[in-house]
């Protein structure tokens, strides 16, 4: 039997309650490869001006993205900044990362976005991913190690 997934808008991630909490947060760790304490995530990652839109499967959280609203005055405009996207091994190429891309859009949609940012890694898979959803390149990021 295939799997019905959904999602679920978490406006203020702070109200999470604590069984989502620790769904989100052990998501969190597998995408980021830490071992961040639940505390400290619900603190410094979640906070009040991130938005939270999670993939269900049933009652279980099976992927989340973390994103936000940019406003941009040099542009007179508003765009999504996606800072986090991830599905669980298990659920991982089944449309579930489409499933949250499209919930993202219409959230941009409903805020008068004129479009949704996201930045990745350069693993041919993840780009290859986000370019089949209607994704494009259009800037490059630099960096330079001070340390």
């Amino acid at each position: 039997m295939k799997k019905i997934y959904s999602c679920r808008h978490v406006p203020n991630a702070v109200s999470l309650d604590k069984n989502d909490l620790h769904q989100v947060h052990k998501l969190w760790n597998m995408f980021n490869g830490t071992s961040l304490s639940e505390e400290c995530f619900l603190e410094k990652i979640l906070n009040q001006k991130y938005e939270l839109i999670l993939a269900l499967a049933g009652d279980d959280i099976v992927g989340f993205v973390l994103c936000e609203l940019i406003s941009s005055p040099l542009r007179n405009s508003a765009y999504l900044e996606i800072w986090a996207i991830y599905v669980s091994d298990a659920h991982q190429r089944k449309g579930v990362g489409r499933i949250l891309l499209e919930e993202v859009k219409n959230f941009a949609k409903s805020l008068g976005c004129s479009d949704i940012h996201v930045s990745s890694d350069s693993k041919p898979s993840v780009v290859d991913f986000y370019r089949s959803c209607g994704y494009h390149s259009y800037a490059v990021r630099m960096r330079k190690e001070i340390l």
